[in-house]
């Protein structure tokens, strides 16, 4: 579909509604990132590394797009600091596959008793410091340069980054699945694969159009 509409350009309807943008986009992204948070104090019970890593990566990605929906010009935030918006989005994608790549891969068993041991300590501080982008991101907008969202190699390099991240999760949770049967690593790597389409369609979506509309149900579906 996503193809079809960059193919038909007159085919992608345009939906501006900052509006509707703002509370709806901003009051998902709050339950979503409220729900993230419970699960990682569940995760915080089983004494298991990859379920702390899991939780920090949907949490970063809740957390960062509220910013996102609360950074709809016009509201929060003034016009010219646009840039927060866009900003929000990339870093929400780009922490969460940070997340999900190391949740997948097998790490030393050092750091992963070190990271057990601090669980408590760590999913505080990370929350902390997505609590502290936000109250910064939108009262000091300017903190964000507007020329960042223009620069070829922050948009280009988060893409691939992004990609290249989701893409090896997805493999890895999708392999995991097949030996094991358990249904978390089927979930896991099908959120990959819906974040690797969400970056697609942030980056190539033209704004407002049904193509840019998509990766908004993509994040909520992940």
């Amino acid at each position: 579909v996503f193809v079809w509409l960059l193919a038909n350009p007159t085919r992608d309807p345009m939906f501006k509604v900052p509006t509707g943008h703002f509370y709806v986009v901003s009051a998902v992204s709050v339950i979503s990132a409220v729900l993230a948070l419970i699960a990682g104090v569940g995760g915080l019970k089983t004494s298991n590394g990859r379920i702390l890593l899991l939780a920090l990566a949907f949490i970063s990605m809740s957390g960062f797009f509220a910013v996102h929906g609360l950074a709809t010009p016009g509201f929060v935030v003034e016009v010219e600091y646009r840039a927060v918006l866009g900003f929000s989005a990339r870093m929400s994608l780009l922490l969460a596959a940070a997340f999900l790549a190391l949740s997948a891969v097998d790490l030393p068993h050092p750091a992963l008793a070190l990271l057990v041991r601090h669980r408590v300590r760590v999913l505080c501080a990370w929350v902390a410091v997505l609590v502290g982008y936000a109250v910064g991101a939108l009262l000091y907008p300017e903190s964000i340069p507007p020329r960042l969202m223009d620069e070829n190699l922050f948009l280009r390099g988060t893409l691939a980054i992004v990609l290249g991240l989701t893409l090896f999760s997805a493999v890895r949770y999708f392999r995991g699945y097949r030996r094991s049967g358990l249904t978390m690593y089927g979930a896991v790597a099908l959120g990959s694969i819906l974040l690797f389409h969400s970056q697609i369609s942030m980056h190539f979506g033209t704004v407002w159009a049904a193509s840019w509309w998509m990766y908004h149900f993509e994040l909520l579906s992940a």
